[in-house]
C-alpha cells in the first residue's frame, strides 16, 4: 500500500495594479490537495479448463447430494423428447463420457475470453484455478476557495466555493487484452 498526498495553499490581497487595490478591502484563499495511492487487487477464481475449453467436460466435478464430487453429466439440449406421452415433461440423452459431440462454436469462443488457468486448483471442482494479482490506483484532487470582503470596519461578506474529484480504476482480472472487466469508478 503506497500513499502519495501532496498539496498548498494560497492567500492574500486582491490587488490588480493600476486598477484595483483590495489591501484592506478583498482578500483570497486557495487551497489544492492531490491524494493517490494503490490498492492491491488479489482475485481468485474459477476458469474454463482446457478440456472443458474444447467442450470435454470428462473430468468436471459437481457435488452430488451427499456433497461429495462426482462426475457432471451433460446433457444434448436437441435431443429432448416426451417423456412417456407427456406434453409437458422431457427427457434429453447425455453425451457420451461428457464430451459435447457438436459444440456451438460461438460458445467455444465465449470460452476463449477466459484466461487459462494459472493455479493449483484447490479442491476436485477446480476452485481456485485462477488467481490474478494487481493493483487499483484511486486518485483524488481537490480544491477550495474563499474570497472576503469588508465594505467597511464593522462588516463582512464572504464567498466559499471548492470542488473535489476523482477515479478508482480497477485492473482486468482477466487479463490486459481481455474484453471483459474492465471497470473505472
Amino acid at each position: 500500500y503506497r500513499l502519495n498526498e501532496a498539496g498548498g495553499t494560497v492567500g492574500g490581497p486582491v490587488v490588480i495594479p493600476k486598477l484595483f487595490n483590495g489591501k484592506d478591502k478583498l482578500f483570497f484563499f486557495a487551497s489544492f490537495s492531490r491524494l493517490s495511492h494503490s490498492d492491491p487487487v488479489i482475485y481468485q477464481g474459477r476458469v474454463p479448463t482446457d478440456l472443458e475449453r474444447k467442450g470435454n467436460f470428462s473430468q468436471t466435478m459437481v457435488a452430488d447430494n451427499s456433497g461429495k464430487p462426482v462426475p457432471v453429466q451433460i446433457f444434448d439440449p436437441f435431443s429432448a423428447v416426451p417423456y412417456q406421452g407427456s406434453a409437458t415433461v422431457f427427457v434429453r440423452q447425455a453425451f457420451p463420457g461428457s464430451v459435447v459431440t457438436n459444440p456451438d462454436k460461438f460458445g467455444l469462443k465465449l470460452l476463449q475470453a477466459y484466461p487459462m488457468p494459472n493455479n493449483p486448483p484447490t479442491d476436485a471442482y477446480f476452485n481456485n484455478n485462477y488467481m490474478f494479482r494487481g493493483t487499483a490506483p484511486t486518485l483524488r484532487r481537490s480544491l477550495s476557495s474563499r474570497l472576503d470582503f469588508h465594505p467597511g470596519p464593522k462588516n463582512s461578506i464572504y464567498l466559499t466555493g471548492g470542488f473535489s474529484s476523482g477515479s478508482i480504476n480497477q485492473p482486468n482480472k482477466w487479463g490486459a487484452d481481455n474484453p471483459f472487466g474492465n471497470y473505472t469508478y
